[in-house]
């Protein structure tokens, strides 16, 4: 009997030795997958941190430039306040000297001239009128800054144009030639009248 047991006890025993290490392997092959798992898992983790952290310092680059680009557009931003404010005051300045001049205007053309004015300004255009005459000038006043220009005549047979430039002649010598002019018309009305008189 005690070698049936025996016998029973080496049976159930190896069963069992063989199913704990089927057990055993079993669980090994279940942790080593498990720690498989995780590996692959913390290796796709590391990639994402190092891809994240490339992006992190791309980020950072992009956001340094366009700091540095934000800073030059306030400056050219504050030059641009400080002309425009330049500009303002310059603006109120011409503005205050527009409405004196308007005023100093509606004043002068409200007044009225005295009597001394207007006889002077009469006595003016009646010696310019004749001195025209005496002369017979006509005087271009269009280009009277660069040059001395027009013409001479006598109302009769003679008419000449004249320019003189300013800059090549001093005024005695300007004057001169005027009168050489007028002479010449003055000239040709004596030579006119010693013909007619022959006749």
């Amino acid at each position: 009997m005690m070698e049936e047991i025996l016998n029973l006890q080496n049976k159930y025993a190896s069963v069992n030795v063989m199913q704990l290490e089927e057990f055993v392997i079993k669980r090994q092959e279940q942790i080593n997958q498990i720690i498989y798992e995780r590996d692959q898992h913390l290796k796709e983790n590391e990639d994402k941190v190092k891809e994240l952290e490339s992006e992190f310092i791309l980020l950072k680059e992009s956001i340094h430039n366009e700091q540095q680009i934000l800073e030059q557009k306030n400056k050219e931003l504050s030059k641009h306040h400080f002309r425009l404010a330049e500009l303002k005051s310059e603006y109120d300045k011409l503005a205050e000297e527009r409405q004196n001049l308007e005023v100093k205007k509606n004043r002068i053309k409200n007044t009225k001239p005295n009597q001394e004015d207007q006889k002077l300004l009469e006595t003016g255009r009646k010696k310019f009128h004749l001195y025209k005459n005496l002369t017979g000038i006509h005087w271009d006043y269009s280009i009277i800054n660069d040059s001395i220009e027009g013409y001479v005549s006598n109302k009769m047979n003679y008419i000449h144009h004249f320019k003189f430039s300013k800059d090549e002649k001093d005024p005695e010598e300007l004057s001169n030639l005027l009168w050489h002019e007028i002479y010449l018309s003055v000239e040709n009305i004596l030579n006119g009248n010693q013909k007619n008189s022959s006749k």
